[in-house]
């Protein structure tokens, strides 16, 4: 099978913006009821869960791309390091037992999600820590966390009654639907202060995909790379998490799809990553609202249902 043809670096970072700016100007006039419109919904509702969905895109396939180099692991994502576990078991807590007061603007779910991530965060670094941060301790470590936060999750719905219990999987399921533009503010600080910190490795991030000691021969010091790139991809999927609560497939996916297409350098992947990312969880996010309307579907369930096969395709096509 021969070997796909590959965009130029410009070329491709220009079609993945222009995606992404046709996916914010047209989502918001998807309407359930009017087809394609500009209403008092369109600027209310439907514009700020666009942004939102673009951000939390954005956000997890650049998650997406740091980890899979920096884990040397391609099935690596967002969630491989149990923050997602983590924040569902801060939220299911605080869901059962009200713990923790919440307002309109900053839900007490919110609270309880970003403190279940961080404190999951931390346990892993601890871990990982006692082995300098070593690629497979830390990929172990996050699934070790996430299987426990899963233990625990099912204890809390196994003694949930059903008003609480429905609360809960309906958080776990992922949604843009209580978007506004406090939430906003809120994704984008968590993505740009996480972004930050990976973008500034993009440089490294060939390096560090190989074994330490080459990496070293190179003058890259893989440690201080993993470092930052678990403090980057955990602000980054702590606080999307926490807004919007758990969306699959975006950081795995994505990455690997843009690779097919302009080649393995992360100076391109990353930001062709990250648009293309964004245009497809305000797409998702328009049939999650519009496919079964007035019903919404959970969010995770569209990119789930797109991102299996297209990952499928992908490792078919892929030598």
């Amino acid at each position: 099978m021969g070997r796909p043809a590959r965009l130029r670096p410009l070329p491709a970072i220009a079609a993945c913006a222009l995606l992404l700016a046709l996916a914010l100007v047209l989502a918001p006039r998807v309407t359930g009821t009017q087809g394609f419109s500009w209403t008092a919904a369109s600027a209310t509702l439907h514009l700020p869960r666009a942004v939102l969905g673009a951000v939390a895109g954005v956000g997890l396939a650049i998650a997406g791309v740091v980890l899979q180099a920096v884990l040397k692991n391609p099935l690596a994502d967002p969630y491989t390091l149990g923050i997602s576990s983590g924040a569902s078991v801060g939220a299911a807590l605080v869901i059962q037992t009200g713990l923790v007061a919440g307002t309109v603007a900053l839900p007490a779910t919110f609270v309880g999600a970003f403190a279940g991530a961080l404190v999951t965060a931390a346990l892993v670094y601890a871990i990982a820590s006692t082995r300098e941060l070593a690629a497979e301790t830390l990929l172990l470590a996050g699934v070790a966390m996430a299987l426990f936060g899963g233990a625990l999750i099912s204890i809390m719905h196994f003694l949930a009654d059903t008003i609480d219990l429905f609360a809960m999987l309906r958080w776990t399921m992922g949604s843009l639907s209580t978007a506004g533009w406090t939430r906003v503010r809120l994704a984008v600080g968590f993505v740009v202060v996480g972004g930050l910190l990976c973008v500034a490795l993009v440089r490294q991030l060939d390096v560090a995909a190989l074994d330490d000691d080459s990496a070293r021969g190179l003058g890259v010091d893989p440690v201080r790379v993993r470092r930052l790139a678990f403090l980057g991809t955990s602000i980054i999927t702590a606080g999307i998490v926490a807004v919007t609560g758990p969306i699959g497939f975006v950081g795995l996916v994505v990455p690997h799809a843009v690779r097919g297409l302009v080649g393995p350098d992360p100076r391109v992947v990353l930001p062709c990553a990250a648009l293309a990312g964004g245009a497809l969880l305000v797409a998702c996010d328009v049939l999650a609202r519009t496919l079964v309307y007035p019903t919404e579907l959970p969010l995770s369930a569209i990119t789930h249902a797109f991102g299996c096969p297209a990952f499928v395709w992908i490792l078919v096509r892929r030598r």
